[in-house]
Protein backbone atom coordinates (compact mmCIF):
# COMPACT_ATOMS: atom_id res chain seq x y z
CA UNK A 1 0.00 0.00 0.00
CA UNK A 2 1.25 3.60 -0.94
CA UNK A 3 -0.07 6.92 0.23
CA UNK A 4 1.19 10.03 -2.09
CA UNK A 5 0.58 13.36 -0.94
CA UNK A 6 0.73 16.34 -2.84
CA UNK A 7 1.57 19.74 -2.40
CA UNK A 8 1.73 23.60 -4.64
CA UNK A 9 4.52 25.31 -5.48
CA UNK A 10 3.50 27.21 -2.76
CA UNK A 11 5.34 25.75 -0.40
CA UNK A 12 8.69 27.06 -1.75
CA UNK A 13 7.79 30.33 -0.57
CA UNK A 14 8.71 29.52 2.96
CA UNK A 15 12.67 29.04 3.04
CA UNK A 16 12.08 28.05 6.85
CA UNK A 17 9.90 25.35 5.74
CA UNK A 18 10.95 24.41 2.34
CA UNK A 19 14.67 23.62 1.86
CA UNK A 20 16.76 23.02 -0.88
CA UNK A 21 20.16 21.34 -1.07
CA UNK A 22 22.39 20.71 -3.99
CA UNK A 23 25.69 17.78 -3.42
CA UNK A 24 28.14 16.02 -6.38
CA UNK A 25 27.58 12.18 -6.59
CA UNK A 26 30.53 10.52 -8.15
CA UNK A 27 31.15 7.39 -9.45
CA UNK A 28 33.93 5.70 -11.30
CA UNK A 29 32.45 6.83 -14.87
CA UNK A 30 30.93 10.26 -13.89
CA UNK A 31 29.45 12.23 -11.67
CA UNK A 32 26.43 13.87 -11.08
CA UNK A 33 24.87 16.74 -9.42
CA UNK A 34 21.87 15.85 -7.35
CA UNK A 35 18.99 18.56 -5.58
CA UNK A 36 17.18 17.29 -2.48
CA UNK A 37 14.18 18.97 -1.97
CA UNK A 38 12.42 19.06 1.85
CA UNK A 39 9.09 20.43 3.00
CA UNK A 40 9.13 20.32 6.69
CA UNK A 41 11.95 17.91 7.20
CA UNK A 42 10.32 15.25 4.55
CA UNK A 43 12.03 14.77 1.40
CA UNK A 44 9.66 15.71 -1.54
CA UNK A 45 10.10 15.30 -5.79
CA UNK A 46 8.83 17.75 -8.26
CA UNK A 47 6.45 16.30 -10.76
CA UNK A 48 5.80 17.64 -14.40
CA UNK A 49 2.12 19.02 -13.57
CA UNK A 50 3.71 21.42 -11.07
CA UNK A 51 3.08 20.01 -8.07
CA UNK A 52 5.52 18.79 -5.25
CA UNK A 53 4.84 15.32 -3.84
CA UNK A 54 6.07 12.74 -1.42
CA UNK A 55 5.22 9.46 -0.80
CA UNK A 56 4.75 6.62 2.35
CA UNK A 57 4.30 3.44 2.76
CA UNK A 58 2.10 3.49 5.66
CA UNK A 59 -1.47 2.23 6.11
CA UNK A 60 -2.67 4.88 8.52
CA UNK A 61 -0.85 8.05 8.06
CA UNK A 62 -1.05 10.84 10.43
CA UNK A 63 0.35 13.82 8.43
CA UNK A 64 1.30 16.58 11.00
CA UNK A 65 -0.92 19.41 11.39
CA UNK A 66 1.02 22.21 10.02
CA UNK A 67 1.93 20.17 6.91
CA UNK A 68 -1.85 19.02 5.74
CA UNK A 69 -2.50 22.78 6.02
CA UNK A 70 -0.53 22.99 2.83
CA UNK A 71 -1.67 19.90 1.45
CA UNK A 72 -3.72 20.00 -2.11
CA UNK A 73 -4.82 16.63 -2.54
CA UNK A 74 -3.69 12.51 -1.47
CA UNK A 75 -3.59 9.30 -3.45
CA UNK A 76 -4.19 6.24 -1.90
CA UNK A 77 -2.89 2.69 -3.82
CA UNK A 78 -3.55 -0.04 -2.40
CA UNK A 79 -4.03 -4.38 -3.11
CA UNK A 80 -6.37 -6.27 -2.20
CA UNK A 81 -6.64 -10.49 -2.68
CA UNK A 82 -9.22 -12.13 -5.03
CA UNK A 83 -10.58 -13.40 -2.38
CA UNK A 84 -13.09 -13.30 -0.81
CA UNK A 85 -14.96 -11.52 -3.49
CA UNK A 86 -14.90 -7.61 -3.99
CA UNK A 87 -16.50 -5.95 -7.27
CA UNK A 88 -15.34 -4.35 -9.39
CA UNK A 89 -16.51 -0.65 -10.20
CA UNK A 90 -16.47 2.66 -8.64
CA UNK A 91 -17.48 3.18 -4.95
CA UNK A 92 -18.26 6.28 -2.78
CA UNK A 93 -17.68 7.05 1.05
CA UNK A 94 -21.17 7.10 2.88
CA UNK A 95 -22.20 10.23 3.36
CA UNK A 96 -19.72 11.87 1.37
CA UNK A 97 -19.93 11.80 -2.42
CA UNK A 98 -16.93 13.64 -3.46
CA UNK A 99 -14.47 10.50 -1.69
CA UNK A 100 -14.63 8.12 -4.70
CA UNK A 101 -12.24 5.18 -5.55
CA UNK A 102 -12.12 2.72 -8.14
CA UNK A 103 -11.52 -1.13 -7.81
CA UNK A 104 -10.53 -2.77 -10.71
CA UNK A 105 -8.34 -6.53 -11.27
CA UNK A 106 -4.66 -6.62 -11.19
CA UNK A 107 -2.44 -9.72 -11.83
CA UNK A 108 -2.08 -10.22 -7.74
CA UNK A 109 -5.90 -9.93 -7.06
CA UNK A 110 -7.43 -6.47 -6.99
CA UNK A 111 -6.33 -2.97 -7.00
CA UNK A 112 -7.68 0.12 -5.27
CA UNK A 113 -7.00 4.22 -6.37
CA UNK A 114 -8.57 6.59 -4.50
CA UNK A 115 -7.67 10.50 -4.71
CA UNK A 116 -8.97 13.08 -2.09
CA UNK A 117 -7.56 15.93 0.12
CA UNK A 118 -8.20 14.24 3.09
CA UNK A 119 -6.41 11.02 3.86
CA UNK A 120 -8.36 10.08 6.50
CA UNK A 121 -11.76 9.78 4.61
CA UNK A 122 -9.28 8.04 2.06
CA UNK A 123 -8.65 5.35 4.42
CA UNK A 124 -11.95 5.48 5.68
CA UNK A 125 -13.57 4.33 2.56
CA UNK A 126 -10.50 1.45 1.99
CA UNK A 127 -11.97 -0.03 5.24
CA UNK A 128 -15.39 -0.19 4.01
CA UNK A 129 -14.68 -1.73 0.90
CA UNK A 130 -12.33 -4.19 2.36
CA UNK A 131 -14.80 -5.03 4.95
CA UNK A 132 -17.11 -5.61 2.24
CA UNK A 133 -19.52 -3.64 3.93
CA UNK A 134 -20.56 -1.65 0.73
CA UNK A 135 -21.40 -2.15 -2.93
CA UNK A 136 -20.25 -0.30 -5.95
CA UNK A 137 -22.47 2.95 -7.32
CA UNK A 138 -21.15 1.72 -10.47
CA UNK A 139 -20.84 -1.80 -10.90
CA UNK A 140 -18.42 -2.86 -13.27
CA UNK A 141 -18.99 -6.98 -13.12
CA UNK A 142 -22.93 -6.04 -14.00
CA UNK A 143 -24.36 -7.94 -17.12
CA UNK A 144 -23.57 -5.42 -21.00
CA UNK A 145 -26.62 -3.95 -22.13
CA UNK A 146 -26.34 -4.83 -25.97
CA UNK A 147 -28.06 -2.92 -28.92
CA UNK A 148 -29.53 0.05 -26.55
CA UNK A 149 -28.87 2.14 -23.62
CA UNK A 150 -30.21 1.15 -20.29
CA UNK A 151 -32.60 4.04 -20.26
CA UNK A 152 -34.41 3.23 -23.21
CA UNK A 153 -34.78 -0.50 -22.25
CA UNK A 154 -36.83 0.90 -19.17
CA UNK A 155 -38.64 3.20 -21.14
CA UNK A 156 -40.19 0.09 -23.68
CA UNK A 157 -40.32 -2.24 -20.25
CA UNK A 158 -42.79 0.40 -18.91
CA UNK A 159 -44.40 1.14 -22.08
CA UNK A 160 -44.98 -2.56 -22.80
CA UNK A 161 -46.58 -2.71 -18.90
CA UNK A 162 -49.04 0.15 -19.69
CA UNK A 163 -50.20 -1.52 -22.72
CA UNK A 164 -50.90 -5.09 -21.12
CA UNK A 165 -52.18 -3.44 -18.15
CA UNK A 166 -54.68 -1.99 -20.02
CA UNK A 167 -55.48 -4.95 -21.76
CA UNK A 168 -55.91 -6.94 -19.02
CA UNK A 169 -58.27 -3.83 -17.55
CA UNK A 170 -60.63 -4.29 -20.48
CA UNK A 171 -60.48 -8.37 -20.33
CA UNK A 172 -61.73 -7.48 -16.76
CA UNK A 173 -64.68 -5.03 -17.53
CA UNK A 174 -65.92 -7.89 -19.77
CA UNK A 175 -65.91 -10.22 -17.36
CA UNK A 176 -67.40 -7.71 -14.81
CA UNK A 177 -70.31 -7.40 -17.30
CA UNK A 178 -70.48 -11.23 -18.35
CA UNK A 179 -71.08 -11.68 -14.95
CA UNK A 180 -73.58 -8.90 -14.33
CA UNK A 181 -75.62 -10.88 -17.25
CA UNK A 182 -75.57 -14.13 -16.06
CA UNK A 183 -77.02 -12.73 -12.89
CA UNK A 184 -79.61 -10.88 -14.65
CA UNK A 185 -80.76 -14.23 -15.95
CA UNK A 186 -80.26 -16.48 -12.54
CA UNK A 187 -83.86 -17.23 -12.55
CA UNK A 188 -83.74 -18.64 -15.90
CA UNK A 189 -80.53 -20.74 -15.75
CA UNK A 190 -80.12 -24.23 -13.42
CA UNK A 191 -79.04 -23.07 -10.06
CA UNK A 192 -75.89 -25.26 -10.33
CA UNK A 193 -74.91 -24.46 -13.68
CA UNK A 194 -75.38 -20.95 -12.78
CA UNK A 195 -73.07 -21.42 -9.35
CA UNK A 196 -70.04 -23.26 -11.20
CA UNK A 197 -69.56 -20.61 -14.36
CA UNK A 198 -69.99 -17.50 -11.61
CA UNK A 199 -67.02 -19.23 -9.46
CA UNK A 200 -64.80 -20.07 -12.36
CA UNK A 201 -65.32 -15.79 -13.37
CA UNK A 202 -64.09 -15.14 -9.88
CA UNK A 203 -61.54 -17.08 -10.35
CA UNK A 204 -60.35 -15.46 -13.70
CA UNK A 205 -60.84 -12.10 -12.38
CA UNK A 206 -59.00 -12.59 -9.12
CA UNK A 207 -56.19 -14.07 -11.24
CA UNK A 208 -56.44 -10.68 -13.56
CA UNK A 209 -55.88 -8.33 -10.26
CA UNK A 210 -53.26 -10.58 -9.21
CA UNK A 211 -51.50 -10.13 -12.83
CA UNK A 212 -52.59 -6.52 -12.32
CA UNK A 213 -50.57 -6.47 -9.02
CA UNK A 214 -47.81 -7.64 -10.60
CA UNK A 215 -47.03 -5.41 -13.68
CA UNK A 216 -47.52 -2.39 -11.37
CA UNK A 217 -44.79 -3.73 -9.17
CA UNK A 218 -42.31 -4.03 -12.16
CA UNK A 219 -43.28 -1.14 -13.85
CA UNK A 220 -42.42 0.76 -10.42
CA UNK A 221 -39.03 -1.08 -10.25
CA UNK A 222 -38.20 -0.10 -14.04
CA UNK A 223 -38.96 3.53 -13.01
CA UNK A 224 -36.86 3.54 -10.17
Amino acid sequence: MSTSVYFSKAIEKDPSKFTKTTRVERSRRESRVVTELRFLGEQVFSCAEGYYFTTYRDDQLALPEEMEREVTCCAVTACLPAYPRRARGVYRLPGDNTVEAELDASSSGLVFHARHRSVGKLYELLRLVRAGTIRPVEDWDAEQVEGASTMTLLNNELARLRLRVGQIGSRQDGFQLDLDRLRQAESDRPRPFLQKLQDRLRRMALALQTLVSRAAKRGRRALN
